[in-house]
């Protein structure tokens, strides 16, 4: 799975998170996400933590997803708000919960490759966001990052046969 992820607002923890080799997930009122058993739970708590009626979809997702979906050997891509992207690792933790100060929710993460591109699109405001079905732009941010273009292989092969198919579906 490939992750599109911001360290705090307008990615403020980047620089701590990438010398401790972490991510971290705010939200910290939730308490250990361990003691929740699906992403309704979680959004049940939150509606009832922050005292709304909102569904907190995209809360509970980005919890859910953080705790639950994220896997070993995931790759995390890091980004600053909309067009910028600060670097990518890979996930070598399953979730824990740490009693640090803030974003208590917590994965370590081996650093690749650190520094600043400006992309020419925008993408999402999400803290976390699951980017794995859109191929082309996993291809694209790889390209972009490294700037000798070289992109994973599992990558590259997932992108041909998503477009072979597509080719077969309509030809």
């Amino acid at each position: 799975n490939y992750w599109l992820y911001q360290p705090g607002e307008d990615a403020r923890l980047w620089e701590s998170y990438h010398q401790e080799g972490i991510i971290g997930l705010g939200w910290d009122y939730l308490g250990d996400l361990n003691q929740y058993n699906s992403k309704e739970e979680v959004a049940d708590k939150l509606r009832e933590l922050e005292k709304t009626t909102s569904s907190k979809k995209n809360d509970a997702t980005a919890n859910w997803d953080f705790y639950k979906t994220m896997q070993v050997g995931d790759i995390v891509i890091v980004k600053r708000g909309r067009r910028t992207l600060l670097g990518y690792g890979e996930v070598i933790s399953d979730y824990e919960y740490d009693d640090r100060d803030e974003y208590k929710h917590i994965r370590k993460v081996k650093w690749i490759k650190a520094g600043k591109w400006i992309l020419e699109n925008e993408f999402a405001t999400k803290t976390l966001t699951n980017i794995t079905d859109f191929d082309d732009f996993c291809y694209e941010l790889y390209e972009i990052i490294n700037e000798d273009g070289s992109v994973p292989i599992e990558l590259l092969v997932k992108c041909l046969a998503n477009h072979q198919e597509m080719l077969t579906r309509y030809n």
